[in-house]
């Protein structure tokens, strides 16, 4: 299954940066189409570490400046899940989905997860 040329990439915020690119999240055995995009967001101040596991892959980390976005393809009955940490750092961390809010967390260390179920 292939992916588009630039899939991930920079967020659309001149700020937000992201480190993965579209070779280094895999695609499930099996999972066929995707069924739409979501966006994982951690927004607040200053730096977090961010830990990222898309679609049941392979867990990532990085730490960087906020905002942090990440924009990936959705596929039936796996799971994704990320947080961020900033200390005692109030931090709001989302996954939206065609404008719906899908996981929200509001506090020093947000977790936010979904799996889509047809």
């Amino acid at each position: 299954m292939s992916f588009f040329p630039k899939l991930f990439g920079p967020a659309r915020s001149s700020t937000a940066r992201t480190p993965w690119t579209a070779d280094t999240i895999e695609v499930p055995e099996g999972a066929g189409e995707p069924v739409g995009y979501a966006r994982i967001d951690f927004r607040g101040e200053g730096t977090a570490t961010v830990t990222v596991r898309v679609n049941g892959g392979e867990e990532q980390t990085v730490t960087q400046q906020l905002p942090f976005m990440l924009d990936y393809p959705v596929y039936p009955r796996v799971s994704t899940e990320a947080s961020a940490d900033a200390g005692l750092t109030e931090l709001t961390g989302s996954i939206t989905m065609n404008g719906m809010i899908l996981s929200y967390e509001n506090g020093p260390r947000p977790r936010v997860s979904y799996s889509h179920w047809d």
